[in-house]
This record gives structure tokens, C-alpha cells and sequence, in this order.
């Protein structure tokens, strides 16, 4: 992409002050991502396995005396599959150092859904790949970097509003909506910045952006978008046909986590979540996401358990008909602790919802809500069938999949959690 002067003098302001190559990274990954073959990948990603890992195992002392205490035997060649799995608590443990102090550029802190903000120690490589990673996201429908874009977001996206921050979103020409407001006045307003600044892109949390374009459906309101691009959250299935009727644009859902270093983009056919191979190896075991950052020289997330879920067990390596030649993910199910116990304490992960309802398009939302042995699963639709026809369609496959008594409501308000963002799977005490 030739990009227009005014986007590259931002982008390389942002690059000065932040000490990054995003510019550099950012023309290489346009390139990469239909010049790579299935078997350059492969080799690609091996040898920068390995590198990592000697780079911590080397450096790290922390890591190092982690890999001896779960039995790893150091040899000539590093196979991947003898690399103990790492989590969280790795980098909680108040026990240790575990990072390299030197390599690190930059802390951030994890949005997950837990409640305790994971710090995420950065070094310059890392950095340097966050955002080309999201622009070529953007590239699918020709969204440049530093063109206009209205974010709606929360604390994962934005930690805070400080004058450093004000500074940097204006320089990116980010036009900021919080997700913790999305009053009517509010949502108006979003509309009124939209087209009084031309903004013709929005990025942020799915189900704020849902709240928005119901809005839009609510007022029959239109705007002429490019695109919009959601995140942090597992994929609302209704927010496509509303934003094609309000927005006259497509929806492309994204996928990422700064720990583990994974970035995943859909293309304009939906058959999954393209990877930054060039940051990260991306393992699938029992459906859990299993990541390695190739990059993040300050902290080793190698082999780490990100936390998040695919229902699927292995990746898509063929290419996708966009041409595109980058490893999938079909679907992100959700966070792998989003399991519901049945009362003969076999665990069943509420993906099963997501698929039951994904292609009901009827079906706005919804929200599974377990208290003691009862499940209520909260049903948002726009009317189209009314609530029997719902209980018709659904209440016979989910009884013979649970065993736990259950109840189907409608339209109850969605709960959110403090970080503003939607989980699937509320637990009651």
C-alpha cells in the first residue's frame, strides 16, 4: 500500500517517540502475508522457536530454573513439543524475576477477564509488531494506518486518559468513545463525531459496538462506513447483518493478546483467524491456544496457556481464498475457565452455546448465567420469532447435552464486567 504522506509523517513520529520500526515491520507484513509458502512457514517459525528459547534459557535465570524444575533436559536441538507448557502464575510469582531487565521497552498490563491486571513486560521487537500486526488487519478493506479511526474501547485498550495518551491517539487519529459510557447522549454524539470529522472506520469491544449499532437500528439512523473492526471479546454473530444494514460495511472480527504475542484477523470471507506467523507460534492442544512469542526478548512466554479456546484441534494451513497464505484459527470460543459444571460434575465449555446460536440471526446477544446446580441462559432477540418458537428451537438440544436444570429468559439486561468487557459465562455465588 502506497500510503498518503500525512499517514507516514504520523506513523514515523509515533516510531520517534516510542523508539520503534513499526513503518519497517509494517511494509514487510503487507508482504509476507501471500509471499510466504505452508513449508517456509514452518521452517520460519522452528527456527525462531528455538532461538527464543535459548535466548531465555540462556538469560533467564528464572525461566531457566522453571524448565529444570518440570524436568526439562537440556540437548543439541530443541523440539517443541519437550518445552514445558508455562502459565500466568509463571509471571505472578512474587518468588522471582522473570524477565530480562534489559531487554525490556515497555510494560503494559493484560485486560483478561480475572479481575488481577497481568503485567506484560515488552521488549522492542514486541513492540515493534504490535500495531503492523493490526494494520494488516486494517489493509483487508484498505484502512491505512493513521487514517481516522473511532475506537470504542475500555481499559485493555486504553489503560488511561493522561495527556501522554491524549497526545498519542491524536497523533494516530484515534477519536476515543469509552466503553464504560454508552449512554444514549453519548451514543448520539459518537454519531455526530462520525460524520462531522469523516471517520469512516470504528475499532473496539464487540458488544459496544453492538450497543451502537442498535442505535443506529433503534433512530434508523445510517452511516457510510469502510469498515468496522471488533475485538476483545468473543465474536457477536449479529452485529455483521446490522452493520451491512446501517453502515453498508462488513464487520471483520479480530484476535489478539500482547502476553503470548497471538494477533488473528478475518479476511472478507470469514473462514477464520489469519496469525502473525512472523511473531508467533501458535499450538492447539486439547483446544486450548498454546503460544510462543518470537519477539518478546524480555519476557518468555514460550509454550504459554494465553487462556482463550478454539473448537477446533488443529490449524488450517491451506491457503484461503483471498490468498492469503497464513495459518488459521477457525473460531475463538471463549476463555478456557468458561465451563460449566454439570451436576455429575462433568465440565462442558459454553462454546456449546456460541455454537447452538451462531447462525440465528434472530439471536442478538446472549448470556449464560450459573447459579448453584441452575443455569438461566439469557436470550436478547429482536423479535422476529416470538419466545415459544425460541423454547421450540432450543430447549431439546440443550437438555440432552446438560443434565443441570435450566431456564430460558429473554431480553434481561447483559451483565458486563468491571473491565467493561461481556463474558459468556456468569458465575453466581
Amino acid at each position: 500500500m502506497n500510503l498518503p504522506l500525512n499517514n507516514l509523517l504520523r506513523i514515523k513520529i509515533l516510531d520517534l517517540a516510542r523508539g520503534t520500526d513499526q513503518l519497517k515491520v509494517y511494509q514487510q507484513y503487507l508482504k509476507n502475508q501471500y509471499q510466504y509458502s505452508t513449508e517456509e512457514i514452518i521452517r520460519y517459525q522452528q527456527s525462531h522457536f528455538e532461538r527464543i528459547f535459548r535466548h531465555h534459557f540462556n538469560n533467564n535465570e528464572s525461566y531457566r530454573n522453571f524448565l529444570i524444575a518440570n524436568g526439562y533436559k537440556a540437548t543439541a536441538s530443541v523440539r517443541v513439543s519437550e518445552v514445558p507448557l508455562i502459565t500466568k502464575d509463571f509471571f505472578r510469582s512474587p518468588s522471582h524475576t522473570p524477565i530480562v531487565k534489559e531487554e525490556v521497552h515497555l510494560t503494559k498490563y493484560s485486560g483478561g477477564t480475572t479481575g488481577v491486571p497481568l503485567p506484560v513486560h515488552l521488549s522492542k521487537g514486541a513492540v515493534d509488531s504490535f500495531w503492523p500486526s493490526i494494520w494488516r488487519a486494517f489493509d483487508v478493506y484498505k484502512v491505512a494506518p493513521c487514517d481516522k479511526v473511532m475506537m470504542m474501547a475500555g481499559p485493555s485498550l486504553f489503560n488511561n486518559r493522561s495527556l501522554k495518551r491524549k497526545v498519542y491517539d491524536f497523533v494516530n487519529r484515534f477519536t476515543v468513545v469509552s466503553a464504560f459510557d454508552l449512554s444514549t447522549d453519548k451514543l448520539q454524539e459518537a454519531c455526530d463525531l462520525i460524520e462531522r470529522h469523516n471517520i469512516r472506520v470504528i475499532y473496539g469491544y464487540t458488544s459496544a459496538i453492538l450497543i451502537f449499532l442498535q442505535y443506529l437500528e433503534k433512530n434508523d439512523i445510517t452511516i457510510a462506513l469502510k469498515c468496522i473492526f471488533t475485538t476483545s471479546e468473543t465474536f457477536i454473530p449479529s452485529v455483521r447483518p446490522l452493520a451491512e444494514k446501517y453502515c453498508g460495511c462488513d464487520v471483520v472480527d479480530t484476535y489478539g493478546a500482547n502476553d503470548g504475542g497471538i494477533f488473528g484477523f478475518e479476511c472478507e470471507h470469514h473462514t477464520g483467524y489469519h496469525l502473525s506467523f512472523e511473531r508467533c507460534l501458535v499450538e492447539i492442544i486439547d483446544h486450548e491456544i498454546i503460544c510462543t512469542d518470537f519477539l518478546n526478548t524480555a519476557a518468555p512466554f514460550i509454550r504459554y496457556k494465553v487462556g482463550d479456546c478454539t473448537g477446533d484441534n488443529t490449524l488450517t494451513t491451506a491457503p484461503c481464498s483471498c490468498g492469503r497464505t497464513l495459518f488459521r484459527i477457525n473460531d475463538i470460543s471463549g476463555k478456557v475457565n468458561e465451563f460449566i459444571e454439570d451436576v455429575d460434575q462433568v465440565k462442558i465449555h459454553c462454546g456449546f452455546f456460541t455454537q447452538l446460536f451462531k447462525t440465528d440471526h434472530a439471536i442478538r446477544q446472549y448470556q449464560v448465567h450459573q447459579k448453584g446446580d441452575r443455569l438461566t441462559i439469557n436470550i436478547v432477540h429482536d423479535h422476529r420469532e416470538n419466545e415459544h418458537q425460541f423454547k421450540e428451537k432450543y430447549e431439546a438440544s440443550i437438555s440432552r447435552r446438560f443434565k443441570i436444570p435450566f431456564e430460558l429468559v429473554f431480553n434481561q439486561p447483559i451483565e458486563t464486567l468491571p473491565n467493561m468487557k461481556t463474558a459468556i459465562l456468569i458465575k453466581h455465588t
